[in-house]
Formats: structure tokens, C-alpha cells, sequence
């Protein structure tokens, strides 16, 4: 019944660790290999005095993450006889690791390791005790153990790992091997250092894609079409505005050859007031590009044929970033819009009002929200 269990157990760790794999990015072959050095002490749980009878035992184990809840490895160790005897080690012993991590199985996966981390560990392999000659002869056993590690992932890079590790391991001999006899177990106290190789994601850990639901790569679509036809009808617009703009300035040549006074130029921009015109900024700048000059010569065109009319300017920035920097951001946008229209076009800065808006979410794009909108104050 216990073999069962256990059996239903890795099955179903094994199962929902390969489920997963999907939404992990850095599971391949040569990803997220390790190498750990480990030392400490062994001794017999009875028939002993614990802490006397303790002898020092050192080895390595590599093994590789297959995914954040499951990690295999080959573990080999020796223990160093503090007998008479002139073998200077005890035996040596070779397992086949596994480990499941506790934290994620419960918790889930973050997208990277918690900086402290218990595994449940279990092994099994080949034992070899060393025997003087005339004392007997050496001897091969089956071993098994079952313990857990405590970890303390180190740095931002969780490259290192340093950590406790309490099992207990079994010589499973004849003429049971398969029975676990605490008579032929031994405690183990070891301590551990683990260093995680590179993986082909750039970092030394598994990370999480994140894999939109087909409705919603859908709804973005129809929001990028929708959006694509918005900036060809503002193109078609600002088009006509550049029109007119370039038949008002023939008008105003015209006008200064002959001597005429300006006023009596007809200059109009048909449906200005239904345009709200967007100037774009680059990342963590308030810097208008030539690019974007057109749009403030459209609104200053209008601006000076519209005595009356004043416009707000509203600066917004996408949430990069701190907020209270983000503020500043979207007002320096704003009043960098003010000063071209006041120092390039001559308009009164009383006629323009800048405004940051901080975080915008006029557009659902965060980032196309680096921007200053022109607004007409009917």
C-alpha cells in the first residue's frame, strides 16, 4: 500500500510539472544544470552515542531543475573512518536523487526562486563499505534515504544556494532488501553549497511566459485594427490640415508682395474643433520631435486666425517608472508643446494652458500614452 502511494505521488508531481511546461521558458536540455559541494557529519541512529560516533562525510551531487517543482540528480558521498582501523574511508555510496520543492508545489511557482526553500528529497543507489584485509572482505549493498533540504537562495541572480541537509539513510541487505530496518540506518548532517549554471533564458533559473487566451489575443487585434484606422483618418486629416497651412502661407506671400494688410487674408481650417492633435514622445524624454512639428504648426495656424480661441495642453506618460517622476514627465511634455507655440509661433501664452496629467490611459497601450494632447476650449 505505501509503495502505491508513494508511486501516485511521483506520478502526479511528474504530471503536473510537465502540464506546466508550457508557460516556462528555459526547460531544455542544457538548462538549469547544478553542482553542489556538500560536508557534514554521519552516525548511527541506535546503538550509538549520537555526537562520538559521528563521523565526518563529505560529497557532490549534479543534477538539473526539470521543472520549478521537480529536480533529479546523481549524489555520490563518503564518510571518513574515525576507527583504529588503517581504511581511511568508511564506504562510499552512489544515489539517484530526486527533489520536489515544496514552496512551489504548495504555493506555486513565482516566476523565480523565494529566497528561502524547503525540498523533500529521496534517493536510492549502491553502497560499498571498505574492510582492512584479515578483518573481512568488502561489501556492496543496495542504500536508500529520505530527508529534506533547507535553502537559502543568495543574490538577485540566485546563482548560489547554501543549505541544511537532514536525511536518513537505509543499507537495505539480504534477505530483505526492500525493508526499511532502522538498525541499518544512519542520521545525516550535512550542509551544502550549490552553485545553478546559466540557462538559455539569460538567467539561472526557470521564468514564466505569459500566454494570452485566444479570446484575448482576438480583442488585441481588433484593437490594433481598430487603432490602424483611427491614425490612417488622423493622417488623411492632418494631410488637408497641411494643405491648407501650405495655401495660407502662399496667401500670406501673396499678401506681403502686394503690400496688403494680413487681416484681410480668409484664412480658415475647416473642423479644427472636432481634432484633438497627439504629439509623441520617446521613452523618459520631453524632447518634441521633427516629426511631430506639423501638428503644433496645424494648431498655431489656427490659434492665429482664431483670435479668441484658446487650447489646453495636457502631457501624460506611461506608468515606467516612479510615479512622482512620471508627474514631472507629463508636465515637462506638456510645457515643452507651450514653449514652440510661444516661441516658435508668436502666441500669447496666455492663450495656452499646459497641464501634466501624470500616468495617462487615454490610449490602451501603455506606452503610446507618452504623449501631449492639444484640446480646444470651446
Amino acid at each position: 500500500m505505501r509503495k502505491k502511494t508513494f508511486l501516485a505521488m511521483v506520478i502526479a508531481t511528474i504530471a503536473m510539472s510537465v502540464s506546466a511546461q508550457n508557460a516556462y521558458f528555459g526547460t531544455g536540455l542544457g538548462d538549469n544544470w547544478y553542482i553542489s559541494f556538500g560536508s557534514g557529519g554521519v552516525t548511527p541512529t541506535t546503538h550509538s552515542k549520537f555526537w562520538k560516533d559521528m563521523r565526518y562525510t563529505t560529497g557532490v551531487e549534479i543534477g538539473k531543475q526539470i521543472t520549478p517543482i521537480l529536480a533529479l540528480g546523481l549524489q555520490g558521498t563518503t564518510a571518513v573512518n574515525v576507527s583504529k582501523s588503517r581504511t581511511a574511508f568508511d564506504n562510499v555510496r552512489v544515489y539517484g536523487i530526486g527533489k520536489v520543492n515544496l514552496n512551489n508545489l504548495i504555493g506555486g511557482y513565482l516566476g523565480e526562486p523565494r529566497m528561502f526553500e524547503i525540498d523533500a528529497v529521496a534517493g536510492m543507489g549502491w553502497g560499498h563499505d571498505f574492510v582492512n584485509s584479515g578483518m573481512g572482505k568488502d561489501r556492496g549493498y543496495m542504500v536508500c534515504k529520505v530527508g529534506a533540504s533547507f535553502h537559502f537562495n543568495a543574490g538577485e541572480s540566485k546563482r548560489w544556494t547554501f543549505s541544511f541537509d537532514p536525511a536518513i539513510s537505509y543499507r537495505m541487505e539480504c534477505p530483505r532488501p526492500y525493508a526499511l530496518n532502522v538498525q541499518n540506518s544512519a542520521i545525516e548532517l550535512v550542509g551544502s553549497m550549490t552553485y545553478h549554471f546559466g540557462s538559455s533564458n539569460g538567467e539561472n533559473y526557470i521564468t514564466i511566459i505569459e500566454i494570452p487566451a485566444p479570446g484575448m489575443i482576438d480583442d488585441l487585434n481588433s484593437q490594433i485594427n481598430a487603432m490602424r484606422q483611427a491614425v490612417s483618418e488622423k493622417d488623411n486629416m492632418l494631410a488637408a490640415s497641411a494643405a491648407t497651412i501650405r495655401n495660407l502661407e502662399n496667401q500670406l506671400a501673396q499678401a506681403q508682395a502686394n503690400q496688403t494688410d494680413i487681416e484681410n487674408v480668409d484664412v480658415t481650417i475647416d473642423n479644427y474643433a472636432s481634432l484633438e492633435p497627439v504629439i509623441s514622445f520617446k521613452i523618459d524624454q520631453a524632447v518634441i520631435q521633427p516629426s511631430q512639428m506639423p501638428a503644433i504648426a496645424q494648431v498655431a495656424a489656427y490659434l492665429k486666425n482664431n483670435p479668441n480661441a484658446t487650447i489646453e495642453v495636457n502631457g501624460y506618460a506611461s506608468p515606467d517608472g516612479p510615479l512622482a517622476y512620471n508627474d514631472k514627465l507629463a508636465q515637462q511634455r506638456a510645457n515643452a508643446v507651450k514653449d514652440v507655440l510661444v516661441n516658435n509661433y508668436q502666441i500669447d501664452p496666455k492663450r495656452v494652458t499646459a497641464k501634466g496629467r501624470g500616468v495617462g490611459d487615454v490610449f490602451p497601450k501603455p506606452t503610446w500614452n507618452r504623449a501631449s494632447i492639444i484640446i480646444l476650449n470651446k
